[in-house]
């Protein structure tokens, strides 16, 4: 035994003999973080001891006299190194709580079934292939976590276990599921996730009481019908089971992203869930069979000769130019039936990148194309690679090099594979004149289209009529139709209740067959058969010089309806749609309050105004590095921000705002994906509130854009050419470190880093943020606004979720909101906001060992004080950790005692 294992040995040894001398008060003793790696048979003389705490030691085995600690009611063995347990165990007759989560147990031992009156016990995290079918004797148990082990099966035992609440099966190999399940007639939570099963038995229906099941993860293929008799489900996640062939739309938000698990979201209502997908099977139901094609490029690289050329159409030289958006369908026999391929031909004009983020969807086959005639085929590939990406998701993509004929080139396709996750045997040199080049495009387009159809999404037969209904009136050529013509037709097909035709609708317009808001007021009268009824009318807008060179971008009502040819948009209404499409994605906005008259910031002089007397080197300089800059951003921002830039210059790429003595000039540049801004003013408090608006802006516009995440940029004081990551700089001020090395003028010289940081935010707040930071993993993204108060007191906005302690105390919050009432809610309003008080004012030294200890009590304490029956003896325990937390701050002046005295009181009747 090594120095410290022997230290550790004896301070167990010290604690033991100190109980011992209490008697029959000796109730509770803690042993864990010793770094325990034996425990003393000596513990075998503490026949009073109700709790033993040996939580995160190094404990392989057990001594077998831990089974005379027959008064023991609760065993924490949780973060050790056991392989197996004593058979001893089962002596254990008073014990209702046993956690031995975080070891390296293979199996249970029989005898654990003799532990009667066991109410919990916590194997999670552990190597478990089976359990034992004594399993089924524990009588009393609520509650049994198996989650993190190897479990392929369940004993059919485990159906005995009537008084189960709740039963985390999450992360294991199980492949089916006994038929006993449906005896748990108390069961209310079912956790099964990230399993691998097939099918669920048909007793699942038996599970009166369930509330909430987890089925997310796993390898359904169908779900029995009995399912639906769960009466009581709330919540229900069947995402990542392709095979169910379930849309996003339909399965809703997943867990995290919901209320009751530290999201925000709804969840999407089990029956809607359920009543789709047996809508959808047998005869009830038909394969969808489409696959969206999307064609992006730069103007003039080919991408509507392609389209012609893969249906088979003869080339055209000097074909007319894309504007907008061009739709065509080609039929095509696959490998297991008749499929449609829907080509969506993308205009490639730079102006209307801004409007063709509406119409890039997920779950959709992305060709990029470009060409060789002007060097800036590796450029373009990248750029739009990119643009996919950030709006298509995992959608798969195909480089097309195209125009080979006249100008032959290749691309680095190695770098771009390796970068934009694109398979090296997808890039094809064509050319729309040579029908051979043309070949393999198309198989490898039909190849990639019979996978995604392998989970085939199926729609309910009368929903299919619909459907069918209004793609005839669109190669009809009807371009819209109205709400009213759209309740008839759902009428006359079946589709009678008013919600499940807005969830048609829904699910019509995430297809690209309709363009429909059903949501938004004044665009929930129309909707849009033919996208480019939508596109070709902002396009007259955004292309019509008149209004660049003349009005500056400011557009009227009655100057739309000069815009828009009567005979495809013959009223008022109709006219009204296509600007309020233009505001509704933040293309524009009204000027001075006037709803007759908007700006539309893409149609703002081209021209960028003299820097004038801008002087940089004063300024601070604030960047946003993209990965790709769509041309929607900057707009976006000069549209919600126009109050600020009223009477100052504003361009297409650019605008100057100002607030309360501080201006700034902000500018983006398409070629390097950058917006940067420059801040001015006399007043530091001034320019550190104006940035503080302009990023609370950019982050709301970056939400609406998954996976845009650009970098933050600050710029060294006086030198606006040397910028550092803002997220690098204030990470390294967290670790202590004062300065940070920066190249100025070939010299590589410390930079201090408060001088960077200062102009941001002040010292203060930054202090403030690293509190939260502490409560992050290493490696999480922090995501976390700081409000400081005129008290200095701290509020923490934003998303804390990203590590397991920022979720505790979120849920915590959570569970108190949702879950509390009354006088018990605002006394647990209290003590939530003592213990971010007490978190605030730990010492540095004491955070990581304080912190844990902290979140866990209280998250014990407020899922008891949240329940119906609270534990007294857990509420004690954890209410004991809590006291105990705030010993570590001198003189803390919360009164964290009183409210659990209160609270004691209000809940058990105890002080």
């Amino acid at each position: 035994m090594n120095a410290d294992a022997q230290e550790a040995y004896d301070e167990a040894l010290r604690r033991i003999e100190a109980c011992q001398r209490k008697g029959k008060n000796g109730t509770n003793l803690d042993l864990s973080e010793l770094g325990l790696n034996s425990l003393p048979p000596e513990i075998s003389q503490l026949t009073a001891l109700t709790m033993l705490n040996l939580f995160s030691n190094q404990l392989c085995t057990l001594p077998p006299e831990i089974g005379q600690l027959t008064s023991l009611t609760e065993l924490n063995l949780s973060i050790n190194q056991l392989s197996n347990l004593p058979a001893e165990i089962g002596q254990l007759s008073a014990l209702t709580e046993l956690d031995l989560s975080n070891n390296q147990l293979s199996n249970l031992p029989a005898e654990i079934g003799r532990l009667s009156v066991l109410r919990k016990l916590n194997v999670e995290d552990n190597e478990l292939f089976t359990l034992p079918p004594e399993i089924g004797q524990l009588s009393a148990i609520t509650r049994l976590r198996l989650g993190s082990n190897k479990l392929r099966s369940l004993p059919p035992e485990i159906g005995q276990l009537t008084g189960l609440t709740a039963l985390y099966l999450f992360n294991n190999q199980l492949r089916s599921l006994p038929n006993k399940i449906g005896q748990l007639s108390a069961l209310t939570g079912l956790f099964i996730s990230s399993n691998q099963l097939s099918a669920l038995p048909p007793e699942i229906g038996q599970l009166s009481k369930l509330t909430t099941l987890f089925l997310f993860g796993n390898q359904l293929s169908t779900l029995p019908p009995e399912i639906s008799q769960l009466s009581a489900l709330k919540h229900i996640f069947l995402h990542g089971n392709p095979l169910l062939a379930l849309p996003p739309s339909v399965l809703g938000p997943d867990a995290p992203e919901c209320k009751d698990y530290g999201g925000t979201l709804d969840p999407a209502r089990p029956a809607d869930i359920l009543d789709y997908y047996f809508k959808i099977r047998g005869k009830e139901g038909r394969a969808l069979r489409e696959v969206k094609v999307i064609f992006v490029g730069r103007g003039e690289v080919g991408k509507s000769s392609m389209v012609d050329a893969l249906q088979g159409k003869k080339f055209v030289k000097n074909r007319a130019r894309t504007d907008g958006i061009s739709i065509s369908s080609l039929p095509v026999k696959l490998p297991d039936g008749k499929a449609e391929l829907s080509l969506w031909d993308f205009g490639g004009q730079e102006i209307m990148h801004g409007t063709h983020q509406f119409f890039m969807t997920h779950r959709s086959l992305y060709v990029v194309m470009v060409d060789g005639r002007h060097d800036r085929g590796q450029q373009d590939a990248e750029y739009w690679l990119r643009l996919a990406r950030v709006f298509g998701g995992d959608s798969p993509m195909l480089v097309v090099m195209n125009r080979q004929k006249n100008h032959a080139f290749d691309l680095d396709r190695q770098i771009i594979a390796t970068k934009h996750g694109v398979s090296l045997d997808h890039f094809f040199p064509t050319d729309c004149a040579s029908p051979q080049t043309i070949k393999p495009l198309k198989e490898a387009i039909l190849k990639e289209a019979a996978r995604m159809l392998a989970a085939e999404e199926r729609f309910p037969a009368s929903w299919w009529d619909v459907k069918t209904r209004l793609a005839a009136m669109r190669e009809k050529g009807e371009d819209y139709f109205s709400e009213d013509c759209y309740e008839e037709i759902c009428k006359e097909h079946g589709v009678e209740d008013e919600k499940e035709q807005k969830k048609l609708l829904r699910r019509l317009a995430d297809l690209g067959t309709v363009v429909s808001f059903p949501e938004e007021m004044n665009l929930s009268e129309l909707s849009v058969l033919n996208p480019e009824w939508a596109t070709e009318g902002i396009y007259r807008v955004v292309t019509n010089e008149p209004l660049r060179e003349v009005k500056h971008g400011l557009l009227t009502r009655r100057k739309l309806r000069e815009l828009l040819p009567k005979e495809r948009w013959p009223k008022t209404l109709h006219v009204n749609y296509v600007l309020d499409l233009v505001e509704k994605f933040d293309l524009c906005f009204p000027v001075d309050g006037n709803a007759d008259q908007v700006l539309v910031p893409e149609l703002l002089p081209d021209k960028t105004p003299p820097l004038g007397d801008w002087e940089p080197e004063k300024c601070l300089v604030f960047r946003y590095q993209y990965p790709v800059l769509p041309h929607g951003v900057l707009p976006r921002f000069i549209t919600r921000t126009h109050t600020l830039s009223a009477g100052r210059d504003q361009w297409r790429t650019g605008v100057v705002v100002a607030d309360d003595g501080a201006e700034a000039r902000l500018q983006a540049d398409y070629e390097l994906h950058t917006i940067t801004i420059w801040l001015r003013g006399q007043h530091i408090d001034a320019r550190r509130a104006l940035l503080r608006v302009i990023r609370s802006h950019f982050e709301s516009i970056h939400a609406h854009i998954k996976a845009l995440s650009p970098e933050e940029m600050v710029a060294v004081p006086g030198h606006p050419e040397v910028l550092v990551s803002y997220r690098d700089a204030i990470l390294d001020e967290r670790r202590g470190k004062l300065d940070i090395p920066v190249t100025i003028d070939g010299r590589r010289i410390d930079q201090p880093l408060s001088d960077l940081l200062n102009g941001v935010e002040t010292k203060l707040k930054r202090k403030a943020a690293s509190l939260i930071a502490d409560l992050l993993a290493p490696d999480d993204r922090l995501n976390v606004n700081i409000n400081m108060n005129d008290d200095h007191r701290i509020q923490i906005v934003g998303n804390v979720t990203n590590s397991q302690v920022g979720q505790t105390l979120t849920n915590c919050t959570n569970m108190i909101q949702q879950q509390a009432q009354g006088e018990r809610k605002d006394l647990l309003e209290e003590l939530d906001k003592q213990v971010r008080q007490l978190i605030s004012q730990l010492p540095e030294e004491k955070k990581a060992e304080a912190i844990p200890k902290i979140e866990k009590n209280l998250k014990m304490l407020v899922q008891e004080a949240t329940s119906d029956t609270p534990d007294r003896e857990w509420y004690e325990v954890s209410s004991k950790g809590l006291l105990d937390a705030t010993k570590y701050v001198k003189d803390f002046a919360g009164n964290i005692a009183g409210t659990l005295g209160s609270l004691g009181k209000l809940l058990l009747g105890v002080g």
